[in-house]
């Protein structure tokens, strides 16, 4: 995978896995489940650990949203497009909804919940209205970005090796510069 061809995934991309492990001993007292199927379902719900992944979610989906804002940004940036005021209207309304989100986490810790054993927990109801929030706002939010890259995504090289030849480059450095932008750096 090269920076060129893959430049989110080359700086960004999470590194999901499975452990598998053989012969590990497990002391009983920390098996929360076994052999019991309705626990295992009611695991997440009658215990915190649903509101505490949720709350988990809506905090990277945060980091995510904010991340996003900033690259609408930069793609109205390098193509000279962040001055037009239509475009700077919806840069502003993406980072209102970054804002929003922010809220409703804050929310979730500030007005916290006391649970029936005395422990404190994020506000489910809060929590929920992000979960939703995010449902509803996810796909909006990068077809907004879509639209801010118009055709150009379509005018870029396939991929890195017309950099390889000085004419070719040349003529890529030539014909997609724009103001403040080399071609390489908006490839």
């Amino acid at each position: 995978m090269s920076e060129y061809d893959n430049p989110l995934a080359y700086r960004y991309d999470e590194s999901d896995c499975v452990v598998i492990c053989r012969d590990v001993k497990v002391p009983w007292e920390r098996v929360l489940t076994i052999n019991d199927t309705p626990w295992s379902r009611r695991i997440y719900f009658d215990t915190p650990a649903h509101t505490l992944s949720n709350h988990q979610a809506a905090v990277r989906y945060r980091a995510k949203l904010k991340f996003l804002v900033g690259l609408a940004r930069r793609i109205t940036e390098s193509m000279g497009t962040h001055t037009v005021p239509v475009v700077q209207n919806t840069i502003n309304h993406l980072a209102a909804m970054h804002a929003m989100m922010s809220a409703m986490i804050d929310g979730q810790l500030h007005d916290h919940e006391t649970l029936d054993n005395g422990h404190a927990c994020y506000n489910r109801r809060h929590m929920y209205a992000a979960i939703y929030f995010t449902t509803q706002n996810y796909d909006k939010i990068l077809a907004r970005i879509r639209e801010f890259t118009g055709g150009s995504v379509l005018q870029m090289p396939a991929d890195v090796s017309v950099m390889n030849d000085p004419a070719t480059r040349e003529v890529f450095d030539a014909s997609w510069s724009t103001e403040g932008w080399a071609a390489a750096d908006k490839m």
